[in-house]
């Protein structure tokens, strides 16, 4: 009992280790020094020209169905596809989930990645901090999970850290790829939890990278 017990948590780690690993942190550009003698730090968030999907992995047999995009199309394709859809089985329906997919935003997204950065990171959150990390969403694949077959969301951004008082003035770029989201118990069948863990494991990244710097 103890032995499965222990190969039971062997495997769990080795499912987080990969997870965490899977995506890629990189400093395109500048110099994280500046922060160094700080102690805090603020976060915004754009999801400007955010393309939707990803191509060639990972689709489940079949027409797309709601809440899973096949390819890359923009967000207001894919919003504007799916709402119809939606609204198409059940009036009204779409309209909620356009509705939720903005929401969900500010109430899971960005919460989720605040915490696991400050959680990993060396930098407490503030708004009043000298710096602010702006994170752009540049791609979100919202996955599925139809059962019998699954796949991860992923989400891929850029960082700037910048001065709060001049947003101009940006002291470095770092780019986060394929940050995965999903279930390590494979239960994950709602969008917005997927899309969730994909914004926390990259505030994770993201705070352990600068961390490493400072």
């Amino acid at each position: 009992m103890k032995h499965l017990k222990h190969l039971t948590l062997v495997a769990l780690a080795l499912i987080f280790n990969v997870c965490v690993y899977a995506q890629k942190v990189k400093l395109e550009d500048g110099d994280l020094s500046p922060l160094k003698s700080e102690k805090t730090i603020a976060f915004a968030f754009t999801y400007d020209s955010m393309m939707i999907g990803s191509s060639g992995h990972g689709h489940p047999p079949g027409p797309p169905h709601p809440g899973h995009s096949r390819g890359q199309q923009t967000e207001a394709e894919y919003v504007a596809k799916h709402t119809e859809d939606y609204n198409k089985k059940t009036p009204g329906k779409g309209d909620e989930w356009a509705k939720a997919w903005k929401d969900d935003r500010e109430t899971l997204y960005e919460p989720g990645f605040i915490k696991e950065f400050e959680k990993y990171g060396a930098l407490q959150p503030d708004p009043k901090s000298k710096y602010t990390l702006m994170f752009k969403t540049t791609n979100t694949e919202p996955g599925f999970n139809i059962g019998f077959m699954r796949h991860n969301a992923e989400i891929s951004g850029v960082a700037w850290i910048v001065e709060t008082a001049n947003k101009s003035h940006i002291i470095a770029k770092i780019s986060v790829t394929n940050s995965p989201g999903g279930s390590f118990f494979e239960n994950d069948y709602a969008t917005d939890e997927r899309i969730s863990s994909a914004y926390s494991e990259a505030g994770r990244g993201l705070g352990y990278y600068i961390k490493g710097k400072l």
